[in-house]
């Protein structure tokens, strides 16, 4: 695949020849016959930084670079793309809205929901109802305590005043049920977005606005080229002669011609029969 300079950004996973330039006195064996794997001691005068180019007394290593974090972001939904926010080569934020599927019966059910939450009216008034039921039954006590009033009325007046608590409970519970509902409106409205998982580049669209999407059919692909993994695959000679943890020079063929530094992060103890290697894995920090 085609590639930049690694150092600024490596946009997708991609093949590069590269040499292993071990620090102080070791590096991967010169007089070797090229494309040789084999276990062998680089011999006293070849322990040096080897050169870039090829050549018959050196090994060149095919390297595999790509992004730590690469995803494919798929539609959530079955529906019509709405909208798309970004164009191939554009950088995301984490969080961002990239793309959006057809929102509009979501976007009208939180606007009604927004409506019946807003109607705080309903408490004040069952919540006036309250007070003046209150404080008739109040008086109608008084009255009949001077029997100026049945005791029919007073358990009218008691009535009325219970009537008024329950309404003023139900009016409290629906705002509360509609605030609920607001939320799990909101929640569906933002299940047709398509949000950045991460910071990075937006490498490839694969849908079109206006296009019939399925559940998880591919919308972009988005990757951070922050932290580049690169896989080597190293003679078994190597096996303990380089650290986890330590860093080293990775000298990167063209377009790249230059210098990586890169920390060993893991070593696969497996042995590769047929060429008898091991898999090497390095990061490098793309960020500089």
């Amino acid at each position: 695949m085609r590639y930049m300079r690694v150092v600024r950004s490596i946009q997708t996973t991609t093949w590069l020849a590269l040499l292993l330039l071990v620090p102080r006195t070791e590096t991967i064996g010169a007089d070797l016959p090229a494309g040789n794997l084999g276990v062998a001691e680089p011999p006293a005068h070849s322990r040096k930084t080897l050169p870039f180019r090829p050549t018959g007394s050196s090994i060149i290593l095919p390297g595999l670079t790509e992004s730590v974090r690469t995803i494919t972001l798929s539609a959530p939904s079955d529906g019509v793309l709405y909208e798309l926010n970004l164009v191939e080569g554009d950088t995301a934020v984490s969080g961002q809205v990239l793309a959006v599927m057809d929102n509009r019966i979501a976007k009208a059910a939180v606007h009604l929901a927004e409506a019946v939450a807003r109607r705080t009216e309903v408490v004040a008034e069952a919540e006036h109802n309250v007070h003046f039921t209150s404080r008739l039954f109040e008086r109608f006590e008084l009255a009949y305590k001077e029997n100026a009033v049945s005791e029919l009325e007073l358990d009218r007046a008691h009535k009325d005043a219970q009537s008024a608590r329950l309404r003023l409970d139900q009016a409290r519970r629906g705002i509360a049920e509609a605030r609920i509902q607001l939320e799990l409106e909101a929640a569906r409205l933002e299940a047709h977005n398509i949000r950045a998982p991460f910071s990075g580049r937006v490498v490839e669209i694969m849908a079109k606005v206006g296009q019939s999407l399925r559940r998880s059919d591919p919308v972009l692909t988005i990757i951070d080229m922050t932290t580049l993994r690169v896989e080597l695959h190293l003679p078994v000679y190597w096996h303990g002669r380089l650290t986890v943890g330590d860093q080293y020079l990775l000298r990167a063929s063209e377009p790249v011609n230059d210098d990586i530094r890169a920390t060993l992060v893991a070593v696969d103890p497996r042995i590769n029969a047929a060429t008898h290697t091991m898999r090497f894995v390095f990061t490098i920090d793309n960020r500089t």
